[in-house]
């Protein structure tokens, strides 16, 4: 298990710098070159957003394909219940999505008969209409629930929470530092941000270069986060979850999954894409097989961000 500990207290990393991602792209002493035959950049490189149902289905895919959600849930129930008193949960979500991951949090902390106000953001009206669906059924004395059509951005509130939670959702940000640091002040001393990143590894190559050309900024991977919290003097601590991701049903019969599970594992939407025979032989020729199962490493950072 891999840990890195922050106190805040390290010199300023000028070069990162506080004023958006033109300064982060610079820095790229710990990401490494794109592996893969070039022939495959070139294909990422026209590949369109994956948007709407689509998104949606990858995600629900790629998700039953990785055992990373199980045990970023087993970490939160060994290392940050324990930590929580009796105090009301004042939860805010940032990327909340259809909720997958929240609830099964949220019923976590109501076995522990835990008080919760949740708040959830998500730029997506559909996916908040499943995730209001999803946690109706436990809103009542312990639980209030509040959902916005916002991204963290646009979010504005005079509130303060002490547990707020990213999951794979910092990636999006146009300005790395300028959200950690609007995280941090939006939490109350005592509280803990926890944030789950991927690594500069294999898997993360892909959306890596999608992510630049349809969003205009490199996915923030772990060494990013890293470099940001020691600008802005945040003290974090962080540690690595190794997990897999089975990519066999990218190579199935069933052309529609196969394509779901495919589009969100570059983060882009390959759908109608000549070409993606390419991508799909890279992904087995870097895969471990395993009887009739391909799998790759998906091995995710949580960073833990506590205000004193």
């Amino acid at each position: 298990m891999t840990r890195h500990v922050n106190n805040g207290a390290s010199a300023r990393h000028s070069r990162f710098g506080l004023t958006g991602p033109d300064d982060m792209l610079d820095d790229t002493g710990e990401t490494s070159d794109f592996p893969l035959d070039p022939a495959v950049r070139d294909i990422l490189k026209i590949c369109p957003p994956l948007e709407g149902d689509r998104y949606r289905d990858g995600q629900l895919l790629f998700r039953r394909a990785s055992n990373q959600q199980t045990l970023m849930l087993a970490w939160l129930e060994e290392h940050f219940l324990p930590q929580l008193g009796a105090e009301t949960i004042r939860f805010l979500s940032i990327g909340a999505g259809t909720g997958i991951f929240d609830k099964q949090l949220i019923q976590a902390f109501l076995s522990k008969n835990l008080r919760i106000h949740y708040e959830g953001l998500d730029p997506n009206q559909a996916v908040l209409y499943l995730l209001e669906n999803s946690l109706r059924p436990l809103t009542g004395e312990k639980l209030a629930v509040t959902v916005l059509l916002s991204d963290f951005e646009s979010y504005q509130t005079l509130e303060k929470f002490n547990f707020i939670l990213l999951v794979h959702t910092h990636y999006f940000f146009y300005d790395l530092c300028q959200n950690l640091q609007k995280a941090w002040d939006l939490l109350e001393g005592g509280g803990s941000i926890i944030l789950f990143s991927a690594l500069d590894i294999f898997l993360s190559q892909f959306f890596n270069v999608t992510f630049q050309c349809n969003f205009g900024h490199p996915p923030w991977l772990s060494h990013h986060v890293q470099k940001a919290l020691m600008a802005l003097k945040i003290p974090f601590h962080s540690e690595s979850i190794h997990a897999v991701l089975d990519i066999s049903t990218c190579f199935g019969n069933d052309e529609k999954t196969a394509n779901d599970l495919l589009n969100f594992i570059i983060h882009a939407d390959v759908t109608n894409i000549y070409g993606k025979d390419i991508l799909l032989a890279c992904l087995k020729e870097n895969a471990v097989q395993e009887n009739d199962r391909y799998l790759l490493p998906h091995t995710v950072d949580v960073f833990t961000i506590r205000k004193p």
